[in-house]
């Protein structure tokens, strides 16, 4: 369901702020955020999606564990 994920998108903004992490928009949805490093070094980029497909599941009980 993609660019639908407003309030997945402000929920993670807020965990990042709670965080001290900055972020910034891109897009309608999306979200940049730079983690900085201890000092110069490689970069390295992460990338996540948010967004899904809407799926019906072919069993009720998904997990494989036995309950407890």
């Amino acid at each position: 369901m993609s660019l639908h994920e407003f309030n997945t998108a402000a929920f993670i903004k807020a965990r990042l702020d709670e965080l001290g992490i900055a972020a910034e928009p891109v897009g309608e949805t999306g979200l940049l955020a730079t983690l900085p490093g201890r000092g110069p070094g490689p970069t390295i980029m992460l990338r996540a999606d948010i967004d899904a497909l809407p799926l019906r599941e072919a069993a009720e009980r998904v997990a494989n564990t036995p309950a407890r």
